[in-house]
């Protein structure tokens, strides 16, 4: 007698019994929520970089700018809404403008600085809060590993190209940043240590993020593998 039971990664649990009887349980959950039509949607690596950006915005709010806890927590959700817009947003430039109407209308005391976070026009950061989010912004990569201003550029320019709009808002954002880090005392290098060795302890390494994306990948396969090897039972 012999049970085979294989987990393939949240995706599918597929069971077979080999014995005097063959029997074949298979449960494939190869299932998504749906995207809206329309808009650019919120993927795993987005979820991974607003996670880091929330708390590299509490620890910002908490270490750096003497914030009270209640007040770091609302950086913190901050830094989880900054991206929210994602999900409605036509275009990747329209993503900031989608979440700050969103949590305006949801009466979210941070909606401006959603609203105004990666927007290089805003060229005077008298709002402590916007200045957390955007550092936290540009302090966390596109899967949420903490990065200095330097990588994030870098990045940006090897994602979309160095002559590209967004690359060259970052880089004017980022003088933005380093002009009103000083002005408030603030060292960059005192920004990007920051709560970096607490993120390490409450989220996955930039190898576990990793791992997860290759664990998705490896998961459709074993889906569609599973599947046909019921078709050939």
């Amino acid at each position: 007698m012999l049970w085979r039971r294989v987990w393939l990664s949240r995706r599918a649990l597929f069971s077979v019994y080999v014995g005097s009887t063959l029997f074949v349980e298979c449960s494939i959950l190869s299932v998504r929520v749906r995207f809206v039509d329309g808009f650019v949607g919120m993927s795993d690596a987005r979820l991974f970089h607003s996670r880091s950006v929330a708390y590299k915005c509490y620890w910002l709010a908490c270490d750096v700018f003497g914030y009270g806890e209640e007040s770091a927590r609302v950086a913190y959700m901050a830094g989880w809404c900054h991206d929210a817009g994602y999900a409605f947003a036509p275009t990747q430039l329209d993503h900031a403008e989608a979440g700050g109407v969103i949590l305006s209308d949801a009466g979210a005391s941070f909606a401006d600085a959603v609203r105004s976070h990666g927007d290089p026009d805003v060229l005077a950061m008298s709002d402590d809060l916007l200045l957390i989010v955007n550092t936290a912004d540009m302090m966390c990569g596109p899967d949420g590993v903490p990065v200095s201003f330097d990588e994030r550029l870098a990045d940006v320019e090897a994602r979309y190209g160095a002559g590209s709009r967004q690359a060259v808002d970052v880089g004017v954002m980022l003088g933005v940043l380093r002009r009103e880090l000083e002005i408030r005392g603030v060292s960059v290098a005192a920004a990007e240590r920051a709560g970096v060795e607490r993120v390490d302890a409450v989220g996955e390494s930039a190898a576990s993020v990793e791992g997860a994306a290759v664990a998705d990948a490896t998961a459709d396969t074993d889906v569609s593998d599973a599947e046909d090897a019921v078709d050939s039972l």
